[in-house]
């Protein structure tokens, strides 16, 4: 407890004065505190304000920016739709091209083959040889066209029979056109044995009469179907 009661007038009188001045100072204080929160808070409202006001800037600049990236996007996905479809067109035409090149090497090796010269090739020979050597005697060969290339295959062709140890008997003649390889005369037996020769040097011939001796009719090259 404060000895209040046993206070001189003195005292009490100075103490009153000092509580008094403690309080008046306690409310200059609060004065004060209460003006100084009352002006700071201004002044971070302001600085709040300006925060605030730069964001909003910031959000309009990126929103801005996000609709110039979607345009962007917009023009690259054109863009790139653009490139695709002519990426798309040049693969066609190269397809067409491919196809038009396959035919063209087609056609040219179809040529080719109609302006080639028949020949007996060394495999087509040997097995032509290894089919007949031993089976058949003799032959005639018969040429019923003068052109070059029937006359060189002609020579192939006696040169094959010889090697197989066949008599040749070479003639040639002129009865009229006349295509392709054409075998008359012999036996059956013979027949089937010269056709399967030349088939396996693969080379068709086609059976003629069955007249007469064993001859094989060699004309001009066949004409393209």
């Amino acid at each position: 407890m404060w000895p209040f009661s046993d206070m001189s007038l003195s005292t009490a009188t100075l103490m009153g004065t000092l509580a008094n001045w403690v309080l008046l100072a306690s409310l200059l204080g609060g004065v004060l505190s209460t003006f100084v929160i009352v002006k700071t808070a201004d002044v971070k409202e302001t600085h709040w304000d300006k925060d605030r006001e730069a964001a909003r800037e910031r959000f309009s600049e990126l929103a801005t920016e996000a609709e110039h990236a979607r345009a962007e996007f917009g023009k690259a996905n054109a863009e790139i739709a653009k490139a695709n479809a002519t990426i798309a067109k040049a693969e066609e035409r190269a397809a067409e091209l491919g196809k038009e090149a396959s035919l063209a090497r087609l056609e040219q090796e179809k040529l080719k083959a109609q302006l080639a010269w028949r020949r007996l090739e060394a495999l087509e020979t040997r097995a032509f040889v290894q089919n007949i050597a031993g089976k058949i005697e003799k032959i005639i060969l018969f040429n019923l066209s003068p052109d070059p290339e029937t006359v060189s295959y002609m020579v192939d062709l006696n040169s094959a029979f010889t090697r197989a140890g066949v008599k040749v008997d070479a003639r040639s003649g002129m009865t009229g056109p006349y295509f392709g390889i054409g075998l008359e005369g012999g036996s059956e037996q013979e027949r089937a044995i010269v056709i399967d020769a030349f088939a396996a040097a693969k080379v068709i011939v086609r059976p003629e009469a069955p007249f007469g001796e064993l001859t094989l009719i060699v004309g001009s090259k066949p004409p393209p179907p």
